[in-house]
């Protein structure tokens, strides 16, 4: 199964070093660029583009602290949180203000580092069921903030 922590030789957990995970992404692409293979077999050169292509896929994951949050609860063998009504009223709220063409963004911003503070300790205290409900939630105010961007 693919695994970008393992990939990437990182402890599994949501709080990454970022330094660290650019430098394993970066030696990890240097063994497999297409120079280091150039007088290779088209065998050779074909797995090296897939790990190519694993690695960029696993550094993607990592990167992003909602994908991240994802894969980690995917790990846990949960289906993921797919309703919060009480939420969903909260974002038709939302959008009703972005109709009226309130200045939302503050609200959406500090909506946004609040449930990520809430995701960070979540997974620190192994409390999966609010990480998951704090990804669901993160989603919804990650993408409206893109929308009225």
């Amino acid at each position: 199964m693919f695994d970008p922590f393992t990939l990437f030789g990182l402890k599994k957990q949501y709080d990454l070093d970022m330094e660290l995970l650019e430098e394993a992404y970066f030696a990890a692409q240097k063994k497999t660029h297409p120079d280091q293979f150039s007088k290779s077999s088209s065998e050779e050169k074909a797995e090296a583009s897939k790990r190519s292509a694993d690695i960029n896929r696993a550094y993607l994951i990592l990167k992003d602290p909602l994908k991240r949050a994802e894969f980690l609860l995917r790990e846990t063998n949960k289906d993921l949180f797919s309703h919060d009504p009480l939420f969903l009223e909260e974002v038709m709220q939302w959008k009703e203000q972005a109709a009226a063409k309130e200045d939302i963004r503050d609200d959406l911003l500090s909506t946004q580092k609040t449930l990520f503070n809430t995701l960070e300790t979540s997974f620190k205290q192994k409390e999966y069921e609010e990480a998951e409900r704090a990804l669901y939630q993160l989603t919804y105010v990650h993408k409206f903030l893109k929308e009225i961007w």
